[in-house]
């Protein structure tokens, strides 16, 4: 199966997206040490949370069956976890 030019960017886009995202998400629960501020990933999770709503929301929206039943869902359970990570307690060092 082939993909368009501007679909394998999207493609790469969306990877960066989500490793960058699970980075954040890793040093705002207090399992990534780094130099980093805690300020860039309590922000950071919110950031992402945001992005994964709008996620959440672009996919039901969708006219394909694949994205509205199933890319949806698991959108949304990342969104829901993002949040419970972006609203809890800041860790201890």
């Amino acid at each position: 199966m082939t993909c368009l030019p501007g679909l394998q960017v999207a493609d790469g886009v969306s990877v960066v997206l989500y490793v960058v995202g699970a980075l954040i998400v890793l040093g705002r629960a207090g399992r990534l040490t780094s130099a980093v501020p805690s300020g860039v990933f309590r922000w950071g999770a919110w950031v992402f949370f945001a992005i994964l709503t709008l996620s959440t929301l672009a996919n039901l929206a969708s006219s394909s069956n694949w994205e509205r039943f199933m890319l949806g869902r698991i959108a949304l359970v990342l969104a829901l976890l993002c949040l419970i990570v972006a609203r809890g307690v800041e860790p201890e060092h």
